[in-house]
């Protein structure tokens, strides 16, 4: 039996995974025995530090589009989304909880990261990890903003024949959003026809790009996501 059909087996197979034990994990995290969870940040499970230790620049760029990745999709949902401290900033497991005895059997500081003023001003520099991941959150968390009617209508999964890629609409009024999600290093293609019709086009909301319906297909690079609107065709 695949160990994927098996709720035991998943969940060890997670375990492994998100502790960097499994065959081609590029997580970094830690583990308890006796609960059986697993503790570690967003970027340390997205292969941040590891990418950063064997200098990868490959591998930093995957996992910072891992991370970017996730938050979209996290964001992108109905309801309050939840950021943990840290996320804003890229934040890797921060291991000098072991130095305190009143924290080191509590594997729960791990994800904890102890603030550093030093690391916070990264934000501010053009080519940083931080500050991409900073920058790109304020431009999700704006788009929420500005949509008022975000959490509402009627949601279904829409079948594009990529099993790589998650696709659903969410319907309001008026108003009809459609968010992709490119889960893999490759890139992947969608056939336009399964979201829109050839009279109308699609506005990105993070970077305003327009897609017509007379496209055949819809690009989408490796972890890349979009949040489209879809908006009456021009004439």
């Amino acid at each position: 039996m695949m160990r994927g059909w098996n709720p035991e087996s998943h969940r060890q197979f997670l375990t492994d995974f998100y502790t960097g034990q499994a065959l081609g994990s590029f997580a970094e995290g830690e583990s308890d025995p006796e609960s059986g969870r697993c503790y570690g940040t967003l970027a340390s499970w997205a292969g941040c530090g590891r990418a950063m230790d064997h200098h990868e620049p490959y591998e930093l760029e995957n996992s910072c589009r891992r991370v970017l990745l996730l938050q979209g999709l996290s964001l992108a949902m109905r309801g309050m989304p939840l950021l943990s401290d840290g996320d804003e900033l890229g934040a890797l497991n921060d291991v000098s909880f072991r130095l305190d005895p009143d924290k080191e059997q509590d594997r729960r500081w791990l994800q904890r990261p102890v603030y550093i003023e030093e690391k916070a001003q990264q934000r501010f520099q053009l080519l940083s990890l931080e500050y991409r991941i900073f920058q790109s959150l304020k431009a999700m968390l704006q788009v929420r903003s500005d949509y008022p009617d975000w959490n509402c209508g009627q949601e279904q999964i829409l079948d594009t024949g990529n099993d790589a890629l998650l696709v659903w609409s969410r319907s309001c009024k008026k108003q009809r959003l459609l968010f992709l999600f490119n889960f893999t290093e490759s890139p992947q293609y969608c056939p336009l026809t399964s979201l829109f019709n050839k009279e109308e086009q699609a506005r990105e909301l993070l970077t305003g790009r327009r897609i017509s319906g007379s496209q055949e297909t819809l690009d989408l690079k490796a972890y890349e996501f979009l949040w489209l609107i879809v908006e009456a065709g021009v004439d």
